[in-house]
C-alpha cells in the first residue's frame, strides 16, 4: 500500500487488524460524503422533492448533473452522492437539510460524537479547504457507522442507475442518463460491500470500502494515494487481512460512539503557516517520542523510519490506549499530497521496504 496513511479493521468487533499512520491528519476529499450521508440520511424522507438551486448545478468538481430548478427526490440525490460523487447532489442535500452551516455544524458534531476527534470539516462535498482534514482512523468509526444504515447500504452496491432528466429556467430540455458506480471494488472483489472513494488534486485517492467473507467484514480506510487510483492494492490488502485473521493480534480498537474525549485531542491543533516541509526520518513528530515518516502499525511489532518510536507513540498488540492506534498516528497539521508523497519517499528511503507483520510469515 503506497498511501500516506491507511487502516484495515474487523467491522463488527472494531480491532484494528493494521494501520499507517492512522492519525496523520489528511484532505478526505469525497470520503467526507459518508458523514454528509450519516447526518442528513436518518433526516430526510427518500421521497421528499427537492429544487436544484444554482448554487447546487454550480458547484465545482465532479457532477451528477443536476438541472437548475429542476424537481430530484432526496433518493436520488443520494444516488448522486454515492455513485458519482456529484458535488451538487451534496449541495442540494446539504440545501435540504437546512443549508450548508447547518450541515457543516451537524456533520462536525457527528464526527465528534464517533469519537473521530480528528476531523474538521469544512465543506460538506468534501472538496479542498483549508482547515478541512480527517484521518484513516476517522474514516473508519464513519464508515463503521454509515454502513448501520440500510439506505446506504442499498446505495453502495447499485452498479447504475438512469438519472432523471429536467427542464431549465430557458425551457432547454435535459433527458435522463446513465450513471455508473465509481468503486472499483465493487467491480473486481467478490463480496465488496462499499463504501466511498473520493479524489481531489490536494488530497489525492481516498477510500473507504468493506467486503465479507462468510460471516466477518472487513473495514479498509486510504488517504493520501500516492499513485493512479487502483483497486487492486486495496484487494491485495483485503486478501492478506482475510487469510491472516485468525492470526493477527489487534494493534488497536475503534472507539465506540460518545466515548469521552483523550486530553491530547483537547490541545488546539497547530496551524499550518502555508505547505509545510514533510517530516525527514528520525525528526521529532509529537511531544514525547518520535512517529516518523512511514511508520507502519504492526501486530506485534515497531517499525521506524530512521527514528525511535518511543511508549504510548507506537500501536502493539493488545494496545488499549485511551486513543487506541498511535503508530504513526503524529497529531500535526495537515499534510497536503506534496508533502504526504515526499514523507513515503523519505520512509521509503530510509525503511528500504515498508511491511506488515503477522505473527505468521507474510505470504
Amino acid at each position: 500500500m503506497s498511501d500516506v496513511a491507511w487502516t484495515i479493521s474487523d467491522l463488527d468487533t472494531g480491532e484494528v487488524l493494521a494501520a499507517k499512520n492512522p492519525h496523520a491528519l489528511l484532505l478526505p476529499a469525497s470520503t467526507v460524503k459518508t458523514l454528509l450521508a450519516l447526518v442528513t440520511m436518518p433526516a430526510l424522507a427518500p421521497a421528499r422533492v427537492v429544487r436544484a438551486s444554482t448554487a447546487a448545478t454550480r458547484a465545482e468538481g465532479t457532477r451528477v448533473g443536476l438541472v437548475e430548478g429542476a424537481p430530484y427526490s432526496v433518493g436520488q440525490l443520494f444516488l448522486g452522492l454515492v455513485l458519482v460523487s456529484g458535488n451538487d447532489s451534496a449541495y442540494a442535500l446539504a440545501d435540504a437539510y437546512g443549508g450548508r452551516a447547518k450541515t457543516v455544524a451537524a456533520m462536525n458534531a457527528q464526527a465528534a460524537r464517533l469519537g473521530a476527534w480528528d476531523t474538521v470539516v469544512k465543506d460538506p462535498s468534501g472538496l479542498d479547504v483549508a482547515g478541512q482534514r480527517t484521518s484513516a482512523y476517522d474514516l473508519a468509526l464513519v464508515g463503521r457507522a454509515v454502513m448501520r444504515l440500510p439506505q446506504y447500504r442499498r446505495d453502495a452496491v447499485v452498479r447504475s442507475y438512469l438519472f432523471p432528466g429536467g427542464t431549465d429556467p430557458k425551457g432547454t430540455v435535459f433527458p435522463p442518463f446513465q450513471i455508473q458506480n465509481h468503486n472499483q471494488l465493487l467491480e473486481h472483489y467478490t463480496g465488496a460491500t462499499g463504501v466511498k472513494n473520493g479524489y481531489t488534486t490536494g488530497a489525492r485517492h481516498t477510500f473507504i470500502g468493506t467486503a465479507t467473507r462468510g460471516t466477518h467484514t472487513l473495514l479498509v480506510t486510504e488517504l493520501g494515494g500516492v499513485t493512479l487510483p487502483s483497486w487492486q492494492p486495496t484487494a491485495a490488502l483485503l486478501d492478506w487481512a482475510f487469510a491472516h485473521r485468525t492470526a493477527l493480534r489487534p494493534v488497536g480498537f475503534l472507539v465506540a460512539p460518545g466515548a469521552p474525549q483523550p486530553p491530547e485531542w483537547r490541545a488546539p491543533v497547530p496551524k499550518p503557516a502555508g505547505v509545510q516541509p514533510p517530516p525527514t526520518p528520525g525528526s521529532e513528530a509529537a511531544p514525547g517520542g518520535t512517529a516518523t515518516a512511514g511508520d507502519t502499525a504492526t501486530a506485534g511489532g515497531t517499525a521506524t523510519a530512521g527514528g525511535t518510536a518511543t511508549a504510548g507513540d507506537t500501536a502493539t498488540a493488545g494496545d488499549t490506549a485511551s486513543r487506541q492506534v498511535r503508530a504513526g498516528g503524529n497529531r500535526s497539521s495537515p499534510l497536503p499530497y506534496a508533502a504526504g508523497l515526499a514523507a513515503v519517499v523519505a520512509g521509503v528511503l530510509a525503511l528500504g521496504v515498508l511491511t506488515l507483520r503477522a505473527k505468521r510469515p507474510r505470504t
